[in-house]
């Protein structure tokens, strides 16, 4: 007994040696509105702008053609990122808390040689100017987090504010359906 997939490739397999030209003109539009399908689809990174709506033609294609998977999808890639961005201004607080009892540790350690074999123990000149380099690249390194957690900080907000408007675009899908 035949499967009606098995009849459709059958009967698709006699009306293309029958009709080539008609064949070739089903297949280039099979493969445009496949390639239409496959560009617009819903994608799951975020694709939005400052101004928290699609990013470029395509996008707003998508928006147009999938509605709410696609606000949905952008709500999750969101959702995601700010959860990243959140974790990041987490650990940068962990990391620096470590690092400073790391470094308090080695400087015991370096002490304790010191004291043992005082000919490996540098000059008084040479404590202080490496004193000045520590405290030179922890106010450096103090700034550029503090920059890097502002540019964070932002991020997260716009993110914040973003899912809510793609959240009113998600309810203005769901009434006109």
């Amino acid at each position: 007994m035949e499967t009606n997939s098995e009849r459709l490739g059958r009967e698709l397999g006699l009306m293309v040696r029958r009709h080539p030209r008609f064949s070739k003109a089903c297949m280039a539009f099979v493969l445009g509105i496949s390639a239409l399908a496959w560009a617009t689809y819903p994608p799951e990174t975020l694709r939005i702008n400052d101004a928290c709506m699609p990013i470029s033609s395509l996008q707003t294609a998508s928006a147009s053609i999938y509605g709410d998977r696609f606000w949905r999808r952008q709500i999750q890639a969101s959702i995601v990122e700010r959860e990243r961005l959140e974790r990041e201004l987490l650990a940068v607080a962990a990391i620096a808390a470590l690092q400073g009892e790391g470094e308090l540790k080695v400087n015991a350690l370096l002490e304790e040689q010191y004291r043992l074999y005082p000919q490996l123990a540098p000059t008084r000149a040479e404590r202080y100017a490496s004193q000045l380099r520590t405290q030179a690249d922890a106010i450096e390194a103090a700034e550029l987090q503090a920059n890097v957690n502002v540019l964070r900080a932002r991020e997260i907000e716009w993110l914040t504010r973003c899912e809510g408007e793609m959240l009113r675009q998600l309810g203005n899908q769901t009434k006109r359906l």
